[in-house]
């Protein structure tokens, strides 16, 4: 879901290195998992033998989430950024906010809401949201930061000051 943003990464980061001190290989990995070393498609493995670290330009899925920095590992190349269990584990917020608590760390409130859309009809949906609503109008002071529980950047994120605006990022 943060595929353009990475490739608008990757291209500056290839154009910002300096071409006297870097030799700049463009490795791309689609969405559907296929490698490229410089356009052409290759195995990870021969793409691998043909860099001596990683610049990881992946925003989101697998960029993140420590998913290409273990596959990085497990071909044995050096790469820019977390670990990959550390990376996993950030990405969730859940699973980051507690770890923090547990390590004395403030973090402002929050609450965990379950995607409910699969499991309410249509017409019962709006009577959902508006009782999502007021759990969170009653526990947590405004504004309200919504955002999936897992990923990266902006994607999914509402800012909001009052009740309506709320049952719109709910709903």
């Amino acid at each position: 879901n943060e595929f353009e943003i990475s490739i608008k990464t990757g291209a500056n980061i290839l154009q910002q290195l300096s071409p006297e001190k870097y030799k700049a290989v463009d490795v791309l990995i689609t969405p559907d998992g296929q490698w490229h070393l410089n356009g052409a498609p290759k195995e990870a493995k021969d793409i691998a033998i043909n860099i001596d670290v990683a610049f990881n330009a992946l925003h989101g899925e697998h960029g993140e989430d420590g998913n290409i920095s273990q596959k990085l590992e497990r071909l044995g190349v050096p790469y820019t950024g977390s670990q990959a269990m550390p990376s996993a584990l950030a990405v969730n917020k859940i699973f980051t906010k507690e770890v923090l608590a547990r390590a004395g760390i403030k973090t402002p409130p929050g609450m965990l809401i379950e995607d409910y859309r699969d499991s309410t009809s249509e017409d019962d949906r709006e009577e959902k949201v508006h009782e999502l609503a007021l759990k969170v109008f009653k526990s947590i002071p405004s504004p309200w930061i919504l955002k999936p529980a897992r990923g990266g950047s902006s994607i999914n994120t509402f800012v909001v000051k009052n009740f309506e605006d709320l049952q719109i990022a709910l709903n």
